[in-house]
């Protein structure tokens, strides 16, 4: 159900002629968690509290739609290195970092590995059965929502997102 609310709300946000949503103060769950991943300027120019909330909610909406298999392959300017953890620990998504970290040393996968970086779907399609991707995703499923951490996040952090 997560999933296919998250879909339909990038969807509508993207399709339906909605104006991205520079206040993002008066939004809570699913809304929030959408205009924070489609924000009203380039990943460069945001502060780095902008930066973590883009990272939280590009993760959500990946894992929920298609994974983290996903995340990686549609979410480039995030995957850096040491941007997702240290987005989640100031998110304060201790659980959520834990088991990202486990993950990447239990698979040797390298989130910045060009193969994630495929336009040809029978291509990406076997980048599935190449990892055990539910080890993340079902778990993930389960830790508290990220759309709760954010809008803690946010309520916490009011002047970064003004």
């Amino acid at each position: 159900m997560k999933k296919l609310t998250a879909l339909l709300l990038c969807i509508c946000l993207m399709l339906g002629g909605c104006a991205l949503i520079a206040d993002v103060s008066t939004l809570s769950g699913e809304e929030l968690v959408v205009a924070l991943a489609f924000p009203d300027k380039d990943y460069e120019d945001m502060t780095p509290e902008q930066k973590a909330a883009y990272i939280g909610a590009c993760l959500e909406l990946e894992v929920m739609n298609g994974g983290l298999c996903q995340f990686f392959a549609n979410c480039p300017d995030c995957v850096g290195v040491d941007d997702v953890p240290a987005a989640l620990a100031e998110l304060g998504a201790g659980e959520h970092l834990a088991l990202y970290e486990a993950f990447l040393a239990d698979t040797s996968i390298d989130p910045l590995d060009p193969m994630f970086r495929t336009e040809d779907m029978e291509e990406f399609s076997r980048l599935y059965d190449l990892y055990p991707w539910e080890e993340f995703d079902e778990p993930y499923c389960k830790l508290t929502p990220m759309a709760r951490l954010l809008e803690d996040y946010v309520a916490a952090h009011p002047k970064a997102f003004e």
